[in-house]
């Protein structure tokens, strides 16, 4: 599962944001994986920028890589003339336009891209209702994912955020939004892993439109306009919604510790 950070930090900076949600910079091993991080990256940093992906080689040899989360190098996709030698250690960064891979100075400053493993809370990028974010979890043997305390919901901003704002558009599929597990049903609002509502994180006005928005979507960019100066300034907060198309959803197997 992977996750697209906008923000731009130098390579051991990014592993580090990776590192301390129990992930890795991500890791690519064939073309259909490396042509998806294109497509999501495009949309979700840039549509022609260099993005950090988890691989680096120590100087003076330009051919010796290893990916961080210690899978085999066992597949490349070097731009023309690549890799290059360096001075120093090396790291790769990819083109969000061709999905070509490029030597880069680790102390340079990209955007990332972070990759967690099956299990414990995983962030989907997949764009779709509240359906299919629910029957994703399930199918790998989770549930979408419960809060209970502001330190989880610190948690969920920190892997789940972009660092840009995508606010609704008319047709309301380009927020950054992603679905959480809390439903209203018989009258009250509770979580579809059965564990007790005892914390939430409501932006400003919200819940509303309680006829017809049962579901939830987590805000974790931060958003403010004219006419709601407090309404998610921090991107911590919480919003009921119809069941329509957000930009991806949050699966747990277990309680966040």
């Amino acid at each position: 599962c992977f996750t697209f950070y906008n923000a731009s930090v130098d390579f051991q900076t990014a592993e580090s944001i990776c590192t301390v949600s129990s992930g890795h910079l991500a890791s690519v091993h064939n073309i259909i994986d490396n042509n998806y991080l294109a497509k999501q990256a495009q949309q979700y940093i840039s549509t022609n920028g260099y993005i950090w992906l988890g691989a680096k080689s120590s100087a003076p040899n330009p051919s010796d890589w290893n990916w961080s989360d210690g899978t085999p190098f066992d597949w490349q996709y070097w731009q023309s003339g690549e890799p290059s030698s360096l001075e120093t250690t090396a790291c790769m960064q990819f083109s969000a336009a061709t999905s070509k891979w490029r030597t880069a100075s680790c102390i340079n400053y990209a955007p990332f891209i972070c990759e967690y493993p099956p299990g414990e809370v995983a962030v989907v990028i997949d764009r779709g209702y509240y359906d299919n974010a629910r029957q994703g979890c399930l199918n790998d043997g989770a549930d979408l994912v419960s809060i209970h305390s502001y330190t989880e919901n610190a948690f969920i901003h920190d892997i789940s955020q972009t660092g840009h704002d995508v606010w609704y558009d008319i047709n309301e599929d380009q927020t950054n939004d992603i679905y959480i597990g809390l439903i209203y049903q018989n009258g009250y609002w509770q979580w579809t892993d059965g564990t007790s509502f005892d914390y939430s994180s409501w932006a400003s006005g919200e819940p509303n439109n309680m006829n017809r928005e049962f579901w939830t979507a987590y805000m974790p960019d931060a958003h403010t306009d004219s006419l709601r100066p407090n309404y998610n300034p921090n991107g911590l907060e919480w919003n009921n919604v119809v069941n329509d198309q957000q930009r991806g959803y949050i699966c747990q197997r277990s309680m966040i510790s």
